[in-house]
């Protein structure tokens, strides 16, 4: 019955369908359609080596910066970033006469990673606003977020090993060690 409600015009089916079962069909076609369920989360592990999963695979990003720069806005856990400071972090020998390169070379990895996590159905993860940039933690399932939860499987996966590519990490990675969740 319900490839009937896209394949036809609602009054073909109706002038089809013999009289006693016409109001049932009637009720049908007219009862509101379930909403799509939602959208499954992207998995993010922090622990050890940064790596994001949509449904169990890894997210194939167009650039490795994109890939760090989606792990840093991760690690701020929802705070915007200006483009100054991720330029800072993801570039960390960047002199002023560089500067312009490294903005453009930011907008490039904002339209990668918009475009991949688009591909996936998880646009909305990525804010930009005004210059600036953030995610939304809650459109993401993160170790490190459920740790700082205090949710016990999350602390007892955490091995004192925290996106061991990313330099700029390692302030987050002793704040966990030592126990001051950031």
């Amino acid at each position: 019955m319900e490839a009937l409600r896209f394949f036809a015009p609602q009054e073909i089916r109706l002038s089809q369908i013999s009289p006693p079962i016409r109001p049932v069909m009637e009720a049908f076609l007219r009862r509101p359609r379930e909403p799509a369920p939602p959208p499954e989360r992207l998995q993010v592990r922090c622990f050890g080596y940064f790596e994001v999963f949509y449904q169990g695979v890894p997210v194939p990003f167009g650039r490795t910066k994109s890939k760090e720069l989606f792990a840093f806005l991760v690690d701020r856990r929802g705070s915007a970033c200006t483009a100054e400071e991720a330029i800072a972090s993801l570039y960390e020998d960047t002199g002023p006469e560089e500067m312009k390169k490294a903005k453009q070379s930011l907008r490039n990895l904002v339209h990668d990673l918009k475009e991949t996590l688009g591909r996936l159905g998880q646009g909305e993860a990525l804010i930009r606003r005004g210059g600036a940039l953030a995610i939304r933690p809650e459109l993401l399932d993160c170790d490190y977020y459920r740790l700082l939860k205090d949710d016990l499987p999350s602390a007892h996966r955490f091995r004192g090993e925290y996106m061991e590519q990313f330099s700029w990490a390692e302030r987050t990675k002793a704040a966990l060690t030592f126990g001051q969740q950031r």
